[in-house]
Order: C-alpha cells, then structure tokens, then sequence
C-alpha cells in the first residue's frame, strides 16, 4: 500500500531541522574536543605552577626540613584534591608513593594526572584525579541540550524559510490548475530551476495544444465531409424502398446502418466544436431543454422516459448542452431494461442533470473509464460507439462542470454538474 504523499514544504522543513540538527551536533562535538583541551592544558598549567612554587620554597631547607614541610604541605594539598611528592636523590622526602616515580612533565597513569619539577638535586611532583569522564558527561548532556535546541528552532524557523523558498514553485503550480486552453504561466520568478519548469511546461503545453487543435480540425473536416453524402444515400435509400418494396427489409438495415453512421458523424463534430473553454453563451434552462429532447424521441423511446419535475438555469453553448443530454438519454436507453427518470436540480451553486436506468449498471472500476472515447463497460451492452460518455464529459468539462456515475443502488445513475447561473439585479440609476 502505497502511503500518502508530502508536500515539497515539509520535506524542505525537514531538511532544513536535521541539517540543523546535524551541524549543532557537530559543532558540539568539536567545541567538546577544544573545551577539553584547553581545560586539560590550564590543569598542566595549575600543577607545574604548584609544583614548582613547592620546590622553591623547599630550596632552602635541610633535607630534614624538607620532609617535615612536605609533611604538613601533604595534609594542605589533600584539603583541595592535590597530591605531592618530593624525592631527593632516589629517596622519597614525603608525600604520595603512587607519585613518586613520575618524572618531569607531565603525564596521567592510573587515572592520575602528574606533572613534576626538578630542581636543586630534588623533584617535587603535584597530581589530581582526572575527571575526564565527568567532563564528557557535561558534555554530552549539552550537547543533546544544544542538538534539541537547534532542531526547535530550525522546524520553526526552517518552516517559514522553506515557505518563502517554495513559493515560486506553489505560484507556478496555482498558475497551472487555472490554466485553460490558452495557458499563461506568468514572468518568470528569478529562480533557475522554476524558471526551467516553466519554460519546459509552456513548451510542451504550446506542443499539446497544436496537437489537440489539429486532432479537432482534422475530426470537424471529416465529420463535415461526411455529412453531406450520408444524408445524400439516407434519401436515395429511402427512395429506392418505395420503389422496390421486395427488399424493403433489406434496405431498412442499409438506412438504419446509414442513420448510424450520421450520429456518429453528428458526435464527431460536437467533439470537435466542445474546445476546453465555450463561450459564455445563452441562457440555457436544463428543466425545459430534457422537455423537448424527450419530446422528440420516437414513441416507444419516449414512453420509457419520465422527467421529473424540476428546473435549473446554466449559461453556455445550448446545441452543445442538448447533444450531451441526447446522448445521456439514449445511452441509457440503449443499455437500460425499464423506464429511465431524467431529473434537474439546482441547489449550492450547481445544476445537477440526472439521468437513471434499470440496466446493469457500471462497475465501479470502469466508471472513470467511461468517459474516455471508444471505451466500452464490460457490464453494457455491445451497442455505440463509445463516444456518447466522452462527448458528455467533454462537453460538461467545456460548461466548467464535471460528470460522474454515483452508485447508489442498481442500474446506473449518470450524473452532470454545472454551475448554476442567474441573471445579475439591474443596478440601480442614481437619481438624476
């Protein structure tokens, strides 16, 4: 199952959170690495410094005299945390032994940081224990602190800043699900890549709009040459059958197959004449438009169709809306069992045109195909074209609105929307 889509601003909200994320982290790590540096440095520091103030004063004693300073200097130092050792000649004068063997320098063994001194024959060494895992402790701790810090603000910052970077693409997708036959994508923005888009959506609009205008003269021209000859060879047929009644049955089918044919000319035509956009049009009043249609059916057609009451105004092109509700009528004629109910409402903005039969019905799955030309419903009849759906579609797209089947029990129930239109109050003159 595939999962739902994100939008282009959440996904650059959050890149921008982990990139900020990221570099807080890594900056942390590196301003961690130079703290502990400079801190262990500033210890070696405190202790040379100690050691060597130790050993100076010490300079001037006896050996005796030393050791008992050392002595008291031990119980001082330990007071702080300090360690100290002084040996003269290889001989530990006082102090910590776990020290004493350090030389000059410093060094950290057994957890213990010692620096020592030399001077005068003796060696004074100073040590603390090494809280280098306390420290990366703190570290640590903020470094999450400064990550979560960063992260907070780079969705709230980020998120605005991705809005304003994604704006140029948000206008240009806006431009586009306006866009009718003529396209206008607008000045460019200034941005590289938007701009490529746009150039490259222009060209191949520009492209498919040639194609399309050439499909709809090339349909018009056919169907408009064929009219004429087939309306010549439906009246030659017709006299013919009066003239040799022997094979009247025969030339009944040549003239029903001839009749066919015209329709189909006749929904070529409408094709090709129902562009993207209409006109605004006339007035056109569904409620009495399905009146006549149904009117002018033959008679056992007629009898199967009930148009309920109702009525709803639409501004448009009216053969247009008229070849729609033609084919909406006979397609459900033709793959209908029983009586078929016709009925127009108009309510929220929008005139809705019903048309329901007693036949089969469409599958759902095959509903959105049956609108596109020469597609037949496996649940239908074998009869048509298969292009009474798609000149409906077409033609109610060309009006602004949209068709649809709803499924609401058996049989199949077309739906038409179109939006409502009412004429404008005359504007009041002012008193003159």
């Amino acid at each position: 199952m595939r999962s739902a889509p994100r939008d282009l601003l959440g996904r650059v909200t959050r890149a921008a959170t982990v990139s900020a994320a990221t570099a807080a982290l890594i900056a942390a790590v590196f301003a961690a690495l130079v703290a502990e540096r400079v801190i262990t440095k500033a210890e070696e520091r405190r202790l040379l410094g100690q050691a060597a103030a130790l050993l100076s004063e010490l300079s001037s004693m006896s050996r005796d005299e030393a050791a008992r300073e050392v002595g008291l200097e031990v119980r001082e130092l330990e007071a702080v945390g300090l360690r100290i050792a002084v040996v003269e000649g290889g001989v530990l004068l006082g102090g910590d032994t776990t020290i004493a063997s350090s030389g000059v320098g410093c060094q950290v063994a057994d957890g213990v940081r010692r620096c020592g001194v030399a001077g005068a024959g003796r060696t004074c060494v100073v040590g603390t224990r090494e809280l280098i895992a306390g420290r990366f402790a703190t570290f640590g701790i903020a470094a999450l602190v400064a990550v979560a810090i960063a992260a907070t603000l780079g969705t709230l910052i980020g998120r605005r800043r991705a809005r304003w970077a994604v704006e140029p693409l948000s206008n240009l997708a806006e431009r586009v699900s306006r866009a009718e036959s003529n396209i206008d994508l607008g000045p460019d923005d200034g941005v590289r890549e938007v701009d490529e888009l746009r150039h490259a959506l222009d060209t191949a609009w520009s492209r498919l709009g040639e194609a399309l205008a050439t499909a709809r003269r090339f349909s018009a021209n056919a169907a408009h040459e064929l009219r004429t000859p087939l309306a010549a060879l439906s009246a030659e047929l017709e006299l013919i059958e009066e003239r040799m009644p022997a094979f009247r049955a025969e030339l009944a089918r040549a003239r029903s197959t001839t009749a066919k044919l015209a329709k189909l000319t006749e929904r070529l035509l409408a094709l090709a004449r129902a562009t993207d956009a209409v006109p605004i049009g006339d007035a056109v009043e569904l409620g009495e438009l399905a009146t006549r249609v149904v009117r002018g059916l033959a008679d056992d057609e007629r009898a199967r169709v009930a148009v309920e009451p109702g009525e709803g105004t639409i501004r448009g092109d009216e053969a247009l809306v008229e070849a729609l509700m033609e084919n909406a009528i006979q397609n459900a004629l033709r793959h209908g069992r029983g009586a078929v109910r016709v009925s127009v409402d108009e309510a929220a903005g929008q005139v809705v045109l019903g048309v329901r039969d007693e036949g089969p019905g469409v599958p759902v799955d095959e509903q959105e195909r049956m609108f596109e030309p020469f597609v037949r419903g496996s649940g239908r009849g074998a009869g048509g074209h298969g292009l009474g759906l798609a000149l409906i579609a077409h033609v109610a797209r060309a009006h602004g609105g949209s068709a649809r089947f709803r499924n609401d029990g058996s049989g199949a129930h077309l739906v038409v929307t179109f939006p409502a239109w009412a004429p404008r109050p005359p504007t009041p003159r002012a008193p003159g």
